[in-house]
Parts: C-alpha cells; sequence; structure tokens
C-alpha cells in the first residue's frame, strides 16, 4: 500500500514539474511576443491578459491548422482517385446481335 502511494506521489510531482516547465516556458514566449508586438501597437493591461491571449491563440491555431493542411491532401487524393477510376473504366464491346 505505502508502494502504491509513493508512486502515485512520485507520478503526480513529476506530472506537477512538466507543466510548470511547460507553462513557464510559455510565459517566456507570450512576455517576449507581448514586447514585440508592443513596438508595432499591441497594449495588454496585465500578463494574464497577455497569456490568455497567446493560450487561446494557440488553441484555436492548432485544429485550424491540421485541417488546412489536411484538407488539400484529401482533394487531391478524392481527385486523383477519381480520375484513376475514370481512366481504368473497362470498355464495353458491343456484343454481338
Amino acid at each position: 500500500m505505502k508502494e502504491k502511494i509513493q508512486k502515485l506521489f512520485v507520478c503526480l510531482l513529476g506530472t506537477g514539474i512538466l507543466f510548470s516547465l511547460a507553462f513557464l516556458v510559455f510565459a517566456v514566449v507570450a512576455q517576449l511576443g507581448g514586447r514585440l508586438m508592443g513596438i508595432f501597437g499591441f497594449h495588454y493591461e496585465s500578463m494574464g491578459q497577455l497569456l490568455i491571449y497567446f493560450l487561446s491563440a494557440a488553441l484555436f491555431s492548432l485544429p485550424l491548422e491540421l485541417f488546412s493542411t489536411a484538407l488539400p491532401r484529401a482533394l487531391s487524393l478524392c481527385i486523383l482517385g477519381l480520375s484513376m477510376a475514370l481512366v481504368t473504366l473497362p470498355i464495353k464491346k458491343k456484343s454481338e446481335q
């Protein structure tokens, strides 16, 4: 029982450290991006707003990016498949009557 609790504690501690490091990297990138965008007139009232802005942009851009990269491939395969199907249709012979 004690070993299970210890394994759970180590797992939770490792997950917490991982999330903390990921948040730290994200915060640094947001801070640098906010400073760079400040040159172009972007203003924010708090660091929290800046983090929420970059987090929401990242969350919205990921599905859109996946969709926009997959759509041309799917369409080209569909068009290629249709053209190949038309090319390989067997020619029907006229039956003798």
